[in-house]
């Protein structure tokens, strides 16, 4: 899905309701904070996100008002789900929806009302009631005839609005009002929004914004989407842009051939009203045939904020002093430094990988660099095809995925992308699709098959092929916070200095010096003293640092296998039911044979979630600690 920038967006939150004396169909409640912005400091970012889920963990206590900002999926409550809606929205996850739109002039006057008003109206009983409750005050009649200036009647436009249209649709009523009866509508994009949906309007202009009437106007923009994406008109952010149109040939676009009038394919849009703003990606001329183009890509995760950013950004790289250039620009806000040591939830430094551009590799080849956000830290891309058209523009397609198990935070990526130059085209345009999350449980069932290393009796001890892994475990309570620590965390010990390393390095974090009751485990360092240098000698220990939403969940670790040269971690998280609304961390100490575990990045853990049944004891679950 592409980004584009607005051309001229006023944002008029749905939330603007009309006052008693206009529409009683649209809610009569007092406008309330925009939801998501639960710090109120005006945009929505991971620190909302950070703060719904220390509220839903009952860390922080939240006000009335930020409550209301918090409760995006409109349930009652603060939880999890509200934090991941927010951290999906102030990464522009946008998911964009099919639509139909029907424009419709309604004239009359309402004093004291408010515009854009919204109206979700789920069957034609709910339609029908709101054409008795409006059709005082608005034109909602049929049309005779249909005037230069005007449209179809309202109750024209509803005569396709029957039960079985109803059955899989759901139809929003959008009431503008204008000061100019001269200007027409069109419907762009209808995309998911915090808690519900945004569509955006663009207002056509004659004349270049110049010849216009001076009279005033009110529409009934109907637009038509598939039953169940949006619950109520609260639900819904309305954007309104200003397009110029230079003759009165682009404003006859909503009514042009045999549709009906005032209705709008999707996608169709004349050149003529297109907004005015650059957008952050040219798309390549359309209908020339495409042909695939040799690349080479790295995923480098480049951590940092830049507030009101739109991404992805799409940068074309022809030298080693533009490169360095880009490298000078945003090294203040994203991390693009060398990394000393790779993590399991990063990857190598901006720097690092930026050592193979040097001069020979820009004498044949140019350098896409892609910068995009994401909502959470376990998404990873795989560039999956880049197309070449005939007149050299280039199409991207990345695709993305994510394990069941996701982490809650928020995270940038340099997608560096190598091609050949091409003389012919030295200004080529750029579209870039970042395809919809792909969720995976085990990355590495899909990784393809290793070639068997050679038989070397006296090389160290192989690694076990697919299959079930030996093992003994321990699952320690050591509660802690760590903010921007993306769990789980996971770390392979192999002799006792090193575990002495992770203590000395974590202590801060943790509480590794506690233990939390007969209900809870023996504190951290309780459970380190079975780990000497007898057991490493025919052993190593893989660390799991866990994080949960409620101190309530208890574990148990199910099973290790080895997959394809990576090891994974099954463990099952038990929640009773009721729980309580605290946050808890873990650490899983998981006992293997001598040569078993490989590096921590191929390592996966796969968490499968259980509720408590009636009357199951919760005794099966209770830490396991091992004598």
């Amino acid at each position: 899905m592409k980004n584009r920038n607005r051309a001229v967006a006023i944002l008029l939150i749905a939330l603007l309701l009309l006052t008693s004396v206009a529409l009683p169909s649209f809610a009569q409640n007092e406008i309330k904070p925009q939801r998501g912005d639960v710090n109120g400091d005006g945009k929505i970012s991971s620190a909302d996100a950070r703060q719904a889920l220390r509220g839903a963990a009952k860390l922080i206590r939240l006000s009335e008002e930020e409550f209301e900002r918090c409760d995006v999926n409109g349930d009652g409550k603060t939880t999890s789900a509200d934090a991941r809606i927010i951290l999906r929205g102030a990464a522009r996850l946008e998911t964009e929806y099919a639509f139909e739109a029907q424009y419709i002039r309604t004239n009359g006057i309402v004093d004291g009302a408010q515009y854009p008003a919204v109206a979700v109206i789920h069957d034609r009983e709910s339609l029908d009631a709101y054409y008795e409750n409006h059709k005082t005050a608005y034109a909602l009649d049929r049309c005779q005839t249909t005037a230069s200036d005007t449209t179809i009647g309202f109750l024209d436009a509803c005569d396709k609005y029957n039960d079985a249209f109803f059955e899989s649709h759901d139809l929003i009523l959008i009431l503008l009002e204008e000061n100019s009866g001269s200007y027409r509508h069109r419907v762009s994009r209808v995309v998911s929004n915090i808690g519900g949906l945004a569509i955006d309007i663009d207002r056509l202009l004659p004349g270049g914004g110049n010849a216009v009437t001076c009279d005033m106007a009110e529409w009934h923009v109907f637009v038509e989407v598939e039953k169940g994406l949006v619950r109520r008109g609260e639900d819904v952010a309305v954007y309104i842009g200003a397009v110029t149109v230079p003759d009165a040939s682009g404003m006859t676009e909503a009514t042009a051939d045999d549709r009906t009038p005032g209705t709008t394919v999707p996608g169709d849009k004349s050149a003529a009203a297109e907004p005015s703003a650059q957008a952050t990606s040219v798309p390549p001329t359309s209908g020339v045939p495409k042909t695939p183009v040799a690349f080479e890509a790295q995923y480098i995760r480049t951590n940092g904020y830049s507030d009101s950013v739109q991404y992805p950004i799409v940068t074309t790289v022809k030298n080693r002093a533009e490169l360095d250039a880009y490298y000078a620009k945003y090294k203040e806000t994203y991390d693009l430094e060398r990394h000393e040591r790779v993590y399991v939830d990063t990857t190598i430094g901006f720097l690092d990988a930026c050592d193979r551009y040097d001069d020979a590799f820009f004498e044949k080849n140019d350098l896409i660099l892609v910068l995009t956000e994401e909502p959470s830290g376990s998404i990873r891309h795989l560039v999956a095809d880049v197309r070449a058209d005939a007149v050299g523009g280039l199409e991207i397609v990345i695709g993305r995925t994510c394990p069941y198990v996701a982490t809650c935070d928020m995270a940038e990526w340099h997608i560096m992308i190598e091609v050949a130059k091409d003389p012919a085209h030295p200004g080529r345009d750029l579209a870039v699709t970042l395809e919809d999350i792909v969720y995976d449980p085990d990355p590495f069932e899909t990784a393809p098959p290793t070639e068997p290393a050679p038989a070397d009796t006296t090389a160290a001890p192989t690694k076990p092929a697919n299959g079930a892994c030996a093992f003994q475990s321990q699952i320690i309570r050591t509660n802690g916070w760590s903010d921007g620590t993306v769990y789980p965390v996971v770390t392979v010990v192999k002799n006792r200095a090193e575990l002495d390393e992770y203590y000395k390095n974590n202590k801060d974090l943790y509480s590794f010096d506690n233990a939390y009751g007969d209900d809870c485990t023996v504190s951290f360092l309780d459970a380190c003293g079975r780990y000497d240098d007898a057991f490493f000698d025919a052993h190593e220990l893989v660390l799991v640092a866990l994080q949960e939403g409620s101190g309530s969940i208890r574990h148990r670790l199910t099973g290790v296998s080895a997959v394809n040269g990576g090891l994974r971690i099954d463990i099952q998280s038990v929640c009773p039911s009721p729980c309580t609304c605290d946050m808890a961390q873990w650490h899983v100490f998981v006992e293997l044979e001598k040569g078993v575990a490989p590096d921590a990045e191929k390592i996966s853990v796969a968490t499968e979630a259980t509720e408590l049944t009636s009357g199951e004891s919760m005794e099966a679950y209770l830490p396991v600690v091992e004598a």
